[in-house]
């Protein structure tokens, strides 16, 4: 399929490996001579088996830490002599290799791509750097209290299910990690029918999709036994919880809490899904109009921002209020932000509200896919999260459709503000006595902020 858009054209392919469709897209842009394009296997952290943690992580990062040609340092100046940039990106339900380089080193570029993911080497010397240097990073984030109530709601609310699984792993699973694991784990899931291409710039669409061709055919040849991306799919969705449940992070010497309340969100097939997208801004999206700011903020100061938001996924994930008030207003903020949140879905959205945030939601969503890259890195996320082929391009249009009206029922259908698990990463001394007084909450499990 070839559409033509100015100075671009779109290309769209399935190219038949093995007996799945490698899916192939390409956008020629011919405003810069620069070629950027995204690699996307369907692996991530959610395909770490249980009690090696972050396999899937070390695996792909060990990619572009040599070949069997060159070592690391030599690859790098490989790289460098030709102005090419070459990242891995690991997330919850895949890897994305990001590759960037000038239009005219295009072709010595695609040999390095193709060499690093078809024969990397899994050095000794580079298995011990990586895990120190994965060790370091985690021991890192426990400075940062955002993370740490990021990471713990997630091991929290979506325990026993691999969305779980932290993509950088735990410590105890990275010492258990070997070279033999990572060899194991990559030729189990890089197989050629498990990859798919998203590029544009300044390039002969022909030759990446011949090279990409290539190097499918010689993953399926090196890895016939190669996991698909359909059995690397997340297939069970999360249990939702049933009741208020909330998990205390003891921080010894905490002044400030940090704290993620939510449950399990909705997904594009859930009815009255954009009527949702609509009243999440205007309840805690990205303006000082939203309520939650309003109120948490604005008129009170416990807080310097206060905001909800939805997570994608192959399966549903969570919805989840944020804020990060001091120790002393901690539970007052979390009371008023549940009271917020029940009177939000009680009596809906004030036509005012409506108004401000379809406009904002609409003319906003433009900036979403205005360049060629940002279209590039739509096409992996809908890939990736099976979000529909076009979500962000027609986002606004869908979210234009919505009536006043469907507002108040979609927030009503969907929500339960009984089922509310909360995380506050805090100082326990000083906070478990007042959090069970929060209605619903009289049970709290406490766990300190190093426990994996």
């Amino acid at each position: 399929m070839i559409k033509r858009i100015g100075v671009f054209s779109v290309f769209l392919f399935f190219t038949t490996i093995g007996q799945l469709q490698a899916t192939f897209s390409f956008e020629e842009n011919e405003a810069l001579p620069i070629v950027y394009f995204n690699i996307v296997v369907n692996a991530g952290s959610a395909n770490d088996p249980k009690d090696k943690l972050g396999l899937t992580n070390m695996t792909y990062q060990m990619l572009l830490r040599g070949t069997q040609k060159r070592s690391k340092v030599e690859f790098d100046e490989a790289l460098d002599n030709i102005g090419g940039r070459l990242g891995v990106d690991v997330r919850t339900e895949g890897t994305v290799f990001r590759g960037a380089v000038l239009s005219e080193n295009l072709k010595p570029f695609l040999d390095l791509v193709y060499e690093a993911l078809t024969s990397p080497r899994f050095a000794a010397v580079e298995t011990a750097k990586i895990k120190k240097e994965i060790e370091s990073e985690i021991l890192d984030n426990r400075s940062n209290d955002k993370y740490l109530a990021t990471y713990h709601f997630q091991r929290f609310f979506y325990s026993g299910h691999p969305y779980a699984n932290p993509i950088v792993g735990t410590l105890s699973g990275i010492k258990k990690i070997t070279a033999l694991d990572m060899v194991e784990h990559f030729a189990n899931t890089m197989g050629g029918s498990n990859l798919a291409f998203f590029g544009t710039g300044l390039a002969d669409e022909s030759i990446l999709k011949e090279w990409f061709t290539l190097l499918s055919e010689k993953l399926v040849a090196l890895h016939p036994e190669a996991l698909t991306a359909d059995d690397l799919i997340v297939k069970k969705a999360p249990m939702p919880h049933a009741g208020r449940r909330l998990l205390l992070v003891n921080k010894p010497g905490a002044t400030q809490s940090q704290i993620l309340l939510g449950g399990i969100g909705p997904t594009p097939e859930t009815n009255g899904y954009y009527a949702l997208e609509l009243a999440n801004h205007s309840f805690g999206g990205a303006s000082f109009q939203a309520r939650l700011m309003q109120e948490l903020r604005v008129k009170r100061g416990w807080t310097y921002g206060a905001y909800s938001s939805f997570q994608y996924g192959q399966q549903p994930r969570h919805y989840a209020l944020y804020f990060f008030p001091k120790t002393a207003d901690t539970r007052p903020a979390i009371e008023l932000a549940i009271s917020l949140f029940e009177d939000y879905l009680k009596k809906g959205i004030s036509a005012e509200e409506f108004s401000f945030s379809k406009s904002a939601l609409v003319n906003n969503a433009p900036f979403n896919y205005d360049t060629a890259k940002k279209r590039v890195e739509n096409a992996t996320t809908e890939h990736l999260t099976l979000l529909p082929r076009g979500y962000f391009k027609n986002y606004a249009g869908n979210i234009d459709d919505v009536k006043s009206g469907s507002v108040t029922e979609a927030l009503q259908g969907f929500f339960n503000p009984g089922n509310l698990t909360a995380v506050v990463v805090g100082d326990a001394a000083k906070l478990k006595k007042e959090l069970t007084k929060i209605s619903g909450f009289s049970e709290i499990e406490v766990k300190d902020y190093r426990q994996e």
